[in-house]
Formats: C-alpha cells, structure tokens, sequence
C-alpha cells in the first residue's frame, strides 16, 4: 500500500468553523482521520491557528481523539528528501474546506475516505 502525508486543515475542515472557538466535529472526520493514522499515512495539522489558538486546536484534537504526527510542520523525513524546510506543508494530498488547490474542498469525509482508499489500495476505507 502506498503511504502518504496528508495535510489537512482545521477549522472548516476538521471541525465546523467557529473561530476563534473550535467547533465541532465534522460527521466522519474522526474516524477518517484514525483511519489514515492507522494505516501508516503521515497527518499534517495544516492550520492557521498560532499561540493560543493553536493550542486550543491541539487540545480539541486530543479531546475528539484524533491523532496526527506534525502541527503546522513538514514531516522530517520531507525536509531530508528536499534538502530544505519550507514554509509551505510539503503532503501528497491537501484537505482543506478553502484551498482551491487543495483534492478536497468540499467536506464529505467519507469521500475523502474512499478517495484516499482507492489511491492507496486500502479496501477498508472503501
């Protein structure tokens, strides 16, 4: 199976825009998300959240139980491959409810689910 580093967005995406108050979750974002987590696939919260915005968004992750590996960071291993850290999220696929370059920018989580499936070959998520 193929492994990818996802980037998605928060607010608008994750949960239901309310900033500068988190909202709530999106239908199936939780467990899209768990999904791809455990299947190997490299999260990106990609927000534009700061300071204590920012740790209202990772306190809100931890209370919904969604999981990710890197907060407004590219993976390690993206900046060793390129030599370089940017400031642009380095991913594979970009979730986001407003980036018009962005794979997903309308928010059904479970066609993001069976997208990200068939390009990895994860049957589950289909």
């Amino acid at each position: 199976m193929t492994k990818l580093v996802l980037a998605i967005d928060f607010d608008g995406t994750i949960v239901l825009n309310d900033y500068p108050n988190v909202g709530a979750p999106y239908p199936d974002a939780v467990d899209a998300i768990n999904l791809f987590y455990s299947f190997g696939h490299i999260i990106i919260i990609n927000t534009c959240r700061t300071g204590i915005y920012a740790d209202e968004a990772k306190r809100a992750l931890a209370s919904y139980g969604i999981p990710y590996h890197y907060f407004n960071e590219n993976a390690p291993e993206r900046t060793k491959l390129y030599g370089s850290d940017t400031r642009k999220i380095s991913a594979d696929l970009y979730i986001d409810d407003k980036d018009p370059s962005a794979i997903f920018n309308g928010i059904d989580w479970r066609y993001i689910s069976y997208v990200v499936g068939r390009l990895t070959g994860e049957a589950e998520s289909e």
